[in-house]
């Protein structure tokens, strides 16, 4: 009899589904599918994690990178390199963490209304 065999009986009997064993990856957080509306207020910034999306739909915002690449634009194609200017109602992915969007220099006031998918942070705007 092997450990596995024992971990998945003793499972199915106490409605656990599967093994706890240390070398199972856990699974991936949930993260909400319909898009949310987001106000970000001067001084902040909206930061993706993995995968997100957003959409700005009020106010001037730029892109936003914790390294020198930037965000998909997938509405008209392509990439927007850090501190090129959104175009509102414009679809953008952010693919790895660390990339987002802020207010442009150009908006002094109002807080930038984004539409956002997947898992981000509001940060301090550097």
């Amino acid at each position: 009899m092997t450990k596995s065999y024992v971990d998945q009986k003793i499972a199915a009997l106490t409605g656990n589904g599967g093994s706890n064993s240390s070398n199972e990856e856990s699974a991936p957080e949930a993260v909400s599918s319909v898009f949310e509306v987001v106000n970000v207020p001067v001084g902040k910034r909206i930061v993706a994690k993995t995968s997100a999306e957003f959409v700005v739909r009020a106010g001037k915002a730029i892109v936003v990178s914790s390294d020198a690449n930037g965000v998909s634009e997938l509405t008209d194609g392509g990439e927007l390199k850090p501190g090129a200017a959104v175009k509102n109602d414009h679809l953008l992915l952010a693919a790895r963490s660390g990339r987002g969007i802020q207010h442009s220099p150009e908006q002094k006031s109002g807080a930038i209304v984004v539409m956002a998918r997947g898992a981000y942070e509001l940060q301090e705007q550097t």
